[in-house]
């Protein structure tokens, strides 16, 4: 449990820093990183590999208004349904940059 627990930490820390890389909306960085992640949401769709509520809730994240703050929002939420989101994440990408894959 223990174990889970900090898995969970460890997600929601790197999530974080995801969110500050949104807050440069127009970077090329955070550019980047939502049409990576909008990319991993489409793949989801067209395979079928993934549940539609996690394809929808991720897709209102990337169509915010503040990405940054929307995706904060879930990483400040400390329920199950954050942490399953957090599980099931987009950001695949730069989750490995950071040296986390999410197996």
């Amino acid at each position: 449990m223990a174990a889970l627990q900090e898995r969970h930490d460890e997600l929601r820390h790197i999530h974080a820093l995801i969110a500050d890389d949104l807050r440069h909306k127009q970077s090329p960085r955070a550019l980047q990183i939502l049409r990576d992640a909008a990319a991993q949401i489409a793949l989801w769709e067209s395979n079928h590999v993934c549940s539609p509520v996690y394809v929808m809730a991720w897709r209102r994240v990337l169509r915010a208004e503040n990405a940054a703050e929307s995706l904060m929002r879930i990483v400040g939420n400390q329920s199950d349904s954050a942490d399953a989101l957090l599980q099931n994440s987009p950001f695949s990408r730069v989750l490995r940059e950071y040296g986390k894959p999410l197996t």
